[in-house]
């Protein structure tokens, strides 16, 4: 009985649920510290930080993306790439943040009476000594648990960031850079849907720079040359329906994935699809990684510099799957105890 009791302490114990929903409650206003110091130790002072809050915290412990957030079909897999994808639509559609600030001598800046919900935080990039410094988009639950059991309502942490060189200082590279963009479809056994052209707009500092369109006579893909070094590039498609879209960055290459959305069994066919929106995939609600900072970012032909520890090493520990944990301590239990009767009358029937 004792193992028995033990497990169902133990159960208890591995459902945080419920009281992390309660705790939540009690949780009025945010507050987030943030740092950005590069090359180790030079502070960056006076570079602009934007906040956007982007989703709330349901009461089942995912986020759901606000209604100006929805129409941009973000579903990429790993949250890297929804803050890049993310940042390049609020960039190009002039979203205005929900706060921003500068950072002060030391590289700080601070943001108080945020409500609760999902953040995406962009910073501006910054020419310094023949180098542009980008802080990187990241994506920055508040309030933050670590642990899957409590809530931490002032959060502390620092920007990542890229470098590249510009020339001019120390540097001998030219003053110009060239970025290629490559769509990638994922949608087998849904070929035919596919549009026959998508248009991608190129960002220099947020602004519309050029807009290119992408189809199977040119593989998909378009090389920008010339550009000037100095200037923060992004990518953003312009949606195409039926499909979610996902961008990544690897050196100078832009990745752009669609992927189809798989719709009800009373979808119209396609030639009718504009007279009856398709009930498509709810991707409204994110569901917080097991560590949402881990994963590496993908291999560049630009400097990357990485610091030592990843800010905040996990969002949330919420949208796991917690119900099977009783079943499986009662289970234990069970097998426990129908051990300790068979030998108990395996000892009776030696002693006979």
């Amino acid at each position: 009985m004792a193992a028995f009791l033990l497990c169902f302490v133990l159960c208890g114990a591995c459902l945080p649920g419920r009281g992390l929903a309660a705790a939540l409650d009690e949780v009025e206003k945010c507050s987030l510290e943030l740092s950005y110091v590069v090359d180790e130790d030079r502070a960056m002072e006076g570079v602009e930080f934007r906040l956007y809050r982007v989703a709330e915290i349901t009461d089942a412990m995912t986020f759901r993306l606000l209604e100006e957030y929805r129409k941009y079909q973000v579903t990429a897999s790993d949250w890297l790439a929804r803050a890049m994808t993310l940042s390049g639509y609020v960039a190009r559609d002039q979203i205005l943040p929900t706060t921003a600030g500068l950072t002060d001598g030391e590289g700080r800046v601070s943001f108080s009476q945020l409500e609760k919900g999902l953040y995406l935080i962009v910073g501006d990039a910054r020419s310094l000594d023949g180098y542009v410094y980008t802080p990187t988009p990241f994506l920055l639950s508040l309030p933050y648990t670590a642990d899957g059991r409590s809530w931490e309502a002032d959060v502390v942490t620092y920007a990542k960031y890229g470098r590249r060189s510009t020339g001019g200082g120390d540097s001998t590279d030219p003053e110009t850079v060239s970025y290629r963009v490559l769509k990638v479809w994922e949608d087998r056994g849904h070929e035919e849907e596919r549009p026959e052209r998508v248009t991608v707009e190129l960002l220099r500092d947020g602004q519309v720079y050029d807009s290119v369109e992408l189809n199977q006579g040119n593989n998909w893909r378009h090389d920008w040359t010339g550009l000037d070094a100095g200037g923060n590039w992004q990518v953003a498609e312009r949606e195409s329906k039926g499909y979610s879209v996902s961008v990544s960055q690897g050196g100078i290459t832009f990745v752009i994935t669609n992927s189809y959305l798989e719709r009800g069994p009373e979808t119209p066919p396609a030639e009718n699809r504009e007279e009856l929106p398709p009930e498509e995939e709810d991707i409204t609600d994110w569901k917080p990684p097991l560590s949402g900072w881990e994963e590496e970012l993908p291999p560049s032909e630009e400097e990357e510099l990485e610091d030592e520890e990843p800010p905040l090493a996990r969002l949330p520990q919420t949208g796991q799957l917690w119900w099977p944990v009783p079943l499986l301590a009662m289970g234990g239990a069970a097998l426990l105890l129908l051990g300790i009767a068979r030998r108990r009358r395996w000892s009776g029937e030696d002693e006979e």
